[in-house]
């Protein structure tokens, strides 16, 4: 049975990883916005991720992946293919349905983002050994949030 100074010790443990989770979460995000604003909002790459990820795709599918309204995906939509990264045509099935998918440019934009954000993370993990991120992965697999 614990007593409770375990348990306090254990409320501040539990405490303090969520602290750091959030705050190196924070940071993260933070730098990688910065990184992508000359090419896209953080909801664009989204979208041109999944799309690239898994195309063609209908703008209700990914209203359901990301949990943002319709509107949102329209208006997101507009300005990806604006900037040429995604385009919009017809279902061969049912041409009542528009398609989503990402073009050519969308495809090496992604790329390239991805890679940046690689390069990032490693400099941000430099500091790790093979064995530090193993089992950091682990334990974030763990936590099944």
């Amino acid at each position: 049975m614990t007593t409770p100074v375990q348990t306090a010790s254990r409320r501040q443990l539990v405490a303090d990883a969520e602290r750091g989770i959030r705050m190196n979460y924070r940071g993260v995000k933070k730098n990688l916005r910065s990184m992508f604003s000359q090419y896209l909002t953080r909801n664009e790459f989204f979208i041109l991720r999944s799309l690239c990820q898994n195309s063609p795709q209908i703008a209700s599918a990914l209203s359901n992946e990301f949990q943002f309204s319709a509107s949102m995906i329209t208006a997101l939509a507009d300005e990806l293919t604006k900037k040429g990264l995604i385009s919009r045509e017809r279902s061969e099935r049912d041409r009542r349905v528009v398609e989503l998918q990402a073009t050519e440019e969308g495809r090496a934009l992604f790329e390239t983002l991805e890679d940046m954000k690689i390069e990032y993370l490693m400099d941000v993990f430099t500091d790790f050994s093979d064995d530090e991120l193993i089992l950091l992965s682990r334990l974030l697999d763990r936590m099944d949030a």
